[in-house]
């Protein structure tokens, strides 16, 4: 099964990080981007970016929205072989007005925000996103060219309700970036 393909190889790939980035990866309180599939060539990968964030307890001990600062470590995952690497990610997306200061004059993205979701919502969109993205690189959906199943147009659709839910605002550009061939599939497979 590819979830738990891809569970053990993000698993194995974070036990190559050094020190500071196996810290940075796996803190609590780090904020990891959904996984979205890429394809290079004939080639499909699985990425997922790595992005600072304040921590909960002082958002919640002070009243103030957790912000989200931008991605900087990115890991690609070649599908079917496992082939993993890292990748510092110096520019990003986000270069220029996008950006925000915080109070202590960090740059960010901008705030989380989820109020308009209902309890669960998000952690629900979150897994079955992960389960549905695994079936399209699966199927090899994004490679092929031939007339869009009955199937394929259901999973495009149900994967257009968890991107409302799952996609935290302030990283739209990242995913319409690193995601647009699979934003482009899913728009022309959801019609």
């Amino acid at each position: 099964m590819i979830e738990d393909w891809y569970i053990s190889v993000k698993r194995a790939a974070v036990e190559t990080l050094p020190p500071d980035l196996y810290l940075d990866v796996t803190a609590l309180g780090g904020y990891n981007t959904v996984l979205i599939p890429t394809v290079e060539g004939e080639e499909q990968w699985l990425i997922s970016a790595y992005c600072g964030v304040t921590s909960s307890g002082y958002a919640n001990a002070h009243g103030v929205p957790r912000l989200l600062f931008p991605p900087h470590l990115m890991l690609r995952i070649h599908y079917p072989s496992g082939q993993f690497e890292w990748i510092e990610l110096e520019n990003s997306p986000y270069d220029g007005p996008a950006l925000q200061r915080n109070a202590a004059g960090n740059e960010c993205l901008g705030p989380i925000s989820r109020e308009h979701l209902g309890p669960g919502e998000w952690r629900n969109a979150m897994r079955r996103h992960f389960q549905l993205v695994c079936q399209v690189v699966e199927q090899r959906w994004l490679l092929t060219a031939h007339s869009v199943t009955a199937e394929e147009q259901a999973v495009a659709r149900e994967l257009q309700d968890c991107i409302r839910a799952a996609y935290d605002k302030p990283l739209l550009p990242y995913y319409q970036h690193y995601g647009r061939h699979f934003l482009a599939w899913m728009e022309r497979a959801a019609k």
